[in-house]
């Protein structure tokens, strides 16, 4: 039996390692593989597995030149996004100052406003201010208007001139003139004239205290970006909305005065009426009287005429009835004096006469 050698024990064949598997290409490095490949093709040549220096630069370059892109559209798109929150801020939310703001700029206007209104014939005290009144001018400029009022510490009078009062005043003027004519023709004696009754001033009231007067002041508001700047309210653009007439009773303390309208004073404007009245017939009786004396006491005497030159040489009392002509009641004598300009003139009559006959 021949021994047949034992078979040789093969090793088992070793497994082939698969290859790792390659990182997968980004979608970008396959687009700019495919553009570059695109561009490097050559018809009837099959391109390379493998890229080359040129081709590994210009995909370089297109990998940046897409990175650029990107980061311009990013860039837009944030400018965009900035535009349009800045315009939305814009017009929404600081599209005008805020009202807290406006209205704390305006919290000291009433100090300044009130003194030039108030003074001691007419007392007025701020009670407040508000804004009334808000108007564009355009994008970047705000127009305001600030409403301060002012209330009346105390009533207001002025002289009487209504219809009620005209007797009253025309009695007081009328006193005025009979004191001047019963003080420059002294027609009464001391002691035993009318006493000279006194006419206070007369007032009526004009306004009622608590009314109020209404001083509106514009101001303007400009945009700086989001931020608006409150300018200061100019005061010589004030416009009152009344003004207000007469002085309170203060002014007139230092002269006697009755107010119109009250009821505790009618009856002393009557009083005061009468006596007026009963003092102006007085003093025209007074006048009355002395003039009717003067006129009885003065005698006028008949003016004499002038003497003529040829008269000068007769006798004073026979000038006068010459001067006339002849005296109807003097008896016709014959004179043998030297004639006078009328016997020569009734003898040349009478011898005219005898040569007609």
């Amino acid at each position: 039996m021949v021994d047949l050698p034992a078979p040789a024990l093969s090793k088992p064949a070793a497994r082939k390692s698969r290859p790792a598997p390659a990182p997968a290409a980004s979608s970008d490095l396959q687009a700019a593989v495919a553009a570059v490949t695109a561009q490097a093709y050559v018809p009837g040549v099959t391109a390379a597995p493998f890229i080359s220096a040129m081709q590994k630069e210009a995909v370089a370059r297109e990998m940046k030149r897409i990175r650029r892109m990107r980061y311009a559209k990013l860039m837009a798109m944030a400018a965009a996004l900035v535009f349009a929150v800045h315009f939305s801020l814009t017009h929404t939310v600081f599209q005008q100052p805020f009202r807290s703001a406006v209205e704390e700029h305006v919290q000291g206007l009433p100090e300044a406003v009130a003194p030039l209104y108030s003074n001691a014939r007419q007392p007025l005290r701020a009670v407040g201010v508000a804004v009334v009144q808000a108007d564009r001018v355009d994008a970047g400029t705000m127009r305001y208007v600030a409403a301060v009022t002012l209330r009346l510490e105390k009533p207001l009078f002025v002289p009487a001139v209504s219809n009620g009062t005209l007797a009253y005043r025309r009695v007081q003027e009328s006193l005025v003139a009979a004191r001047e004519q019963e003080v420059r023709f002294n027609l009464f004696q001391p002691g035993q004239g009318p006493e000279h009754p006194e006419m206070p001033l007369l007032l009526q009231r004009m306004h009622q205290a608590g009314e109020t007067v209404v001083v509106r002041v514009p101001f303007t508001a400009r945009r700086f970006g989001w931020n608006w700047r409150l300018e200061a309210p100019p005061l010589s653009l004030r416009v009152p909305s009344r003004v207000l007439e007469g002085d309170c009773l203060d002014h007139y303390a230092s002269a006697p005065h009755l107010i119109f309208g009250e009821a505790k004073t009618f009856a002393e404007v009557r009083r005061r009426v009468k006596l007026g009245n009963d003092y102006l017939v007085a003093v025209a009786k007074a006048v009355q009287r002395q003039a009717d004396a003067v006129a009885v006491s003065v005698v006028e005497r008949p003016a004499e005429p002038p003497v003529q030159a040829e008269d000068a040489t007769l006798p004073a009392d026979e000038g006068p009835a010459l001067l006339t002509g002849v005296d109807p009641n003097r008896p016709a004598t014959l004179e043998t004096g030297p004639r006078s300009s009328g016997s020569v003139g009734i003898k040349s009559y009478f011898s005219a006469g005898k040569a007609r006959r």
